[in-house]
Formats: structure tokens, sequence, C-alpha cells
């Protein structure tokens, strides 16, 4: 009795696993193009980044770092979102035109020339107060 039980069992498993190679046998799965993985690889950098950033604000003013720490991992992210930014420019991913993001892009320039670090940060810090923003509007609604 308990040999069939543990058969049927097997057999069941067996029959779950294989259920979802069955049923899609034939299927073409669409892959991905370089490009298209390259652009989606820099927007979730970007974004995590940039969530990383609006975190380290959060501990900075909720007490859970000392404002020399705030500092030094900002300046460390920040550092990071310049060389992400960088890679999107390289790459031609640069926003659609009207965008903000694009009028920022257009009168940053280079990282290295005057005044170009201090309008990507300018940019970064804009869309930091977005996902602020968004992030508060979300705890509100989750709340109501």
């Amino acid at each position: 009795m308990i040999v069939a039980l543990q058969l049927l069992l097997l057999v069941l498993v067996g029959a779950f696993v294989l259920a979802p190679l069955i049923q899609l046998r034939g299927q073409r799965i669409e892959r991905e193009t370089a490009s298209a993985n390259q652009h989606r690889n820099v927007d979730e950098r970007k974004s995590r980044l940039y969530r990383q950033l609006v975190d380290l604000d959060f501990d900075r003013d909720s007490g859970k770092i000392s404002a020399e720490d705030h500092a030094r991992m900002r300046e460390e992210t920040m550092s990071d979102v310049l060389n992400v930014l960088a890679e999107e420019e390289r790459l031609g991913l640069a926003p659609a035109k009207g965008s903000p993001a694009a009028a920022a892009t257009a009168t940053m320039g280079t990282a290295a020339s005057p005044g170009g670090a201090a309008a990507i940060s300018d940019h970064v810090e804009k869309m930091i107060e977005e996902m602020k923003k968004r992030r508060a509007a979300s705890v509100e609604g989750s709340q109501a």
C-alpha cells in the first residue's frame, strides 16, 4: 500500500514538473536584442541607484546614519550615477526629446566640462525628488 502511494506521488510530481514543458512544446521564445538588453540593464541600474539615494536621504533624516556617513555614501553613489549616465549617453540611450531628462542631458554635456557635473547633479536631484513624491503618494494611497 505504501509503495503504491509513493509511486503515485512520484507520478504526480513528475507530471507537475513536466506539464509546462509539454504544454509549451513548439512555441518560440522571443529573444531580447542586445541593444534592448543593454537599455533595460542601464535603466535598472539607474533606477536602483536613484532608490539608493532616496533611501540614504531617508536614513539620514531618520537618524540611522550620521551626516558624515551620509555624505560619503552619497558621494560614492553619485559617482556610480555619473558612470551610468555616461554609459547611457555612450550607448545612445538618451531620453526622448522634450522630456526634462533630455533637457538636462542637452545642457550638461560631459561631466568633465565646466558646469557639466553640476547639471548632472541637478538632474539627479530632480529625479530623486520625483521618486520621493511618488513614494509619499503611494504611502498615502495605501493608508487610505
